[in-house]
């Protein structure tokens, strides 16, 4: 996985995330966990990026 892909995921999760928080804020309950369950497993996708290219 290149630094530039993982840099994107992380974008991603970030993006997703703030996303969450909008519609947890609006009442958005149910769309808004989907969202934190995405964005909570692009970090991890990101983190094990991060585990295999320093590997």
């Amino acid at each position: 996985m290149t630094e530039n892909h993982v840099s994107g995921m992380e974008a991603s999760a970030v993006s997703v995330l703030k996303r969450a928080v909008e519609l947890d804020h609006s009442g958005r309950l149910q769309e808004s966990l989907v969202c934190y369950q995405e964005g909570i497993q692009l970090l991890i996708d990101v983190l094990k990026g991060i585990l295999l290219f320093l590997m």
